[in-house]
């Protein structure tokens, strides 16, 4: 049926399909948000732990934060890094310029949301942040830094902000992601 030539191409081919598959990463499924709760829980705890005042409200937070931040494809850790930047888990904190609550969202960010509860703050956030994210072509330093205000292009602080949510994934012995967003 098949000549010599056939038959090497076929070994060929199985071959290189067995080197593809032990090289391409197995598809992995996105974790339960129940197995994520330990995850922002145990950063409030790290972020906490020289001064727990505050961390029992932190802790009630990390379902809400959880279950938002997955509803709109955002890794949970990244949106509770960002509020420790942001308000260090204050719901009742305001800004400078009029940034209110755990994200500290203003203006257009706002519309909409009920700022005066967590889920409409979170909400509001994580929103801005996809907004951010689409702005800047998915790159996380430029999407953090248009968080803040900034353009696409000022990356000053959000370098460190990056930085603090690669440390937060690695202190708890998670692997890197290609991207935070459509997790």
């Amino acid at each position: 049926m098949f000549n010599d030539f056939g038959k090497r191409v076929i070994g060929v081919v199985g071959v290189l399909l067995t080197i593809l598959i032990g090289v391409l990463p197995a598809p992995q499924a996105s974790p339960a948000p129940e197995e994520l709760i330990p995850t922002v829980e145990e950063h409030i705890r790290w972020f906490f732990s020289k001064a727990p005042a505050g961390m029992e409200k932190a802790l009630a937070l990390a379902p809400t934060v959880t279950e938002v931040a997955l509803e709109h494809g955002v890794d949970p850790l990244l949106v509770a890094v960002l509020i420790d930047c942001e308000s260090s888990w204050r719901v009742r904190v305001s800004g400078d310029r009029g940034e209110q609550g755990l994200l500290q969202v203003h203006g257009d960010a706002a519309v909409g949301h009920d700022l005066s509860t967590p889920e409409g703050q979170v909400t509001a956030g994580v929103l801005r942040l996809l907004k951010a994210h689409e702005s800047c072509g998915g790159d996380l330093v430029a999407t953090l830094s248009h968080y803040q205000g900034g353009s696409c292009k000022e990356l000053r602080s959000a370098r460190w902000r990056a930085s603090k949510y690669h440390e937060a994934r690695a202190r708890q012995g998670l692997d890197e992601v290609a991207s935070p967003f459509h997790f």
